[in-house]
């Protein structure tokens, strides 16, 4: 299940994706506390796109991870820079989220002119029941 609930806590940039009823990514959060902000509306975009590349990534798809990423995208979408501000314990697995899976995804839509960057999310991660 996926849900796009924008009033989460988090930073001025801040999202938190976590895990869901039988497993996968949920996303919930927002950019600037909320549906109302400036950016609320991409943070539902981002939240989309990054839950189902956890989802379609067979190896993050059954982890248990909790990890908190720092993303930078370019003005066509594509994410061109991933950083850990919190490791999931694992290096692999942080190699797997960063490089595999995050770095280069191409998000719906580009960043709105004048977004602040990097988005920061936070991922947590359970395995299907």
């Amino acid at each position: 299940d996926i849900g796009t609930n924008l009033t989460g806590p988090g930073g001025p940039d801040g999202f938190n994706i976590g895990g869901a009823k039988g497993g996968g990514a949920r996303a919930a959060g927002g950019i600037g506390g909320g549906s109302r902000s400036r950016w609320g509306w991409y943070a539902g975009q981002v939240q989309k796109t990054i839950a189902e590349a956890v989802r379609k990534n067979p190896q993050l798809r059954k982890a248990v991870l909790s990890a908190q990423v720092r993303i930078w995208a370019d003005s066509s979408g594509r994410v061109t820079k991933v950083t850990l501000a919190k490791s999931t314990g694992d290096p692999a697995m942080d190699e797997i989220l960063t490089t595999q899976t995050l770095r280069g995804l191409r998000l719906a839509e580009a960043p709105p002119q004048g977004m602040p960057m990097p988005i920061t999310l936070k991922l947590t991660a359970r395995r299907p029941q």
